[in-house]
């Protein structure tokens, strides 16, 4: 008698289990995604930082002959706000990277907690 209440009990308790463990599972099949748009999103953020550097530099130029005439400072002028513009777009690069990764460090987290006993 002994044998089939253990027998019972093991086999409630195998379908939490075997939930559990296909949790993990799919848990755990989210990672490869994330972490590929992790490094898009770090190649973009690199890619607008090279032009954000750029613009700078172009803006910088401009800045020292901005005295010369008016022409000289409305180019002055408009590479400012060409470099201001690219200087947000890296921004919102940085803080959409920033969020993606500290989700994925709080999924991995959770999975550690959960899962890497199992």
């Amino acid at each position: 008698m002994k044998s089939l209440v253990l027998v019972i009990a093991l086999f409630a308790a195998a379908p939490v289990a075997f939930a559990d463990m296909a949790a993990c599972n799919a848990m755990k099949a989210t990672f490869k995604p994330k972490e590929a748009e992790i490094a898009k999103l770090t190649e973009k953020r690199d890619d607008i930082a090279l032009v954000v550097e750029a613009k700078g530099e172009a803006w910088d130029d401009a800045q020292i002959t901005r005295l010369f005439s008016t022409r000289h400072a409305r180019t002055a002028d408009l590479l400012k706000a060409d470099y201001e513009t690219v200087e947000r777009e890296l921004v919102n690069a940085e803080i959409g990277l920033s969020a993606t990764v500290r989700q994925y460090n709080m999924d991995v987290a959770q999975y550690n907690a959960a899962c890497a006993t199992k």
